[in-house]
């Protein structure tokens, strides 16, 4: 079953109404990045981090926010004056993974580790969120390569173009 979604007639860029459809699709897409080692996908989701950074620097700044677990660790150092803070924590890892099985799952799909794997994700995420500010510096295809404050890629070594 598809569901239309209708537009707005005065869209709010005030651009003139074209009477086109949005459709949401019955059939899930789903993507799988598969890298051979560890080392490999930290440097696609560095490059993809700082793709992000480059395209949407206040929305990358930002990114943390939609991370909770991380989040609910923050306000931990001010646990002695607020003992009750220490219970972001499990409320924020027990709301992810309600979520995580509230969505439909392959029938395949081991969920012994399920917890332990949300942890490692999230964290992981973050860390990668960190060093996305760390340099300009990205690994593609076996090359390095320099990205410039406006986001354009250049080779590393060769003089930085304008």
């Amino acid at each position: 079953m598809m569901t239309t979604l209708k537009t707005a007639a005065t869209p709010p860029s005030g651009r003139e109404y074209l009477g086109l459809k949005s459709i949401v699709s019955a059939h899930e897409v789903t993507t799988i990045v598969h890298e051979p080692d560890f080392r490999s996908l930290l440097a696609h989701e560095l490059r993809w981090m700082r793709t992000i950074r480059a395209a949407q620097p206040l929305g990358h700044a930002f990114l943390f926010t939609s991370n909770a677990l991380t989040m609910t660790l923050l306000p931990a150092w001010f646990a002695g004056r607020h003992p009750g803070l220490l219970l972001l924590f499990p409320l924020a890892l027990a709301l992810r993974v309600g979520l995580h099985f509230a969505l439909p799952r392959p029938q395949t799909a081991d969920n012994r580790w399920a917890v332990w794997k949300l942890l490692l994700r999230d964290f992981l995420s973050f860390g990668v969120w960190i060093a996305s500010f760390s340099t300009r510096q990205v690994t593609w295809r076996s090359q390095t390569l320099r990205v410039r404050p406006d986001g354009v890629l250049y080779r590393s070594g060769t003089p930085r173009p304008a």
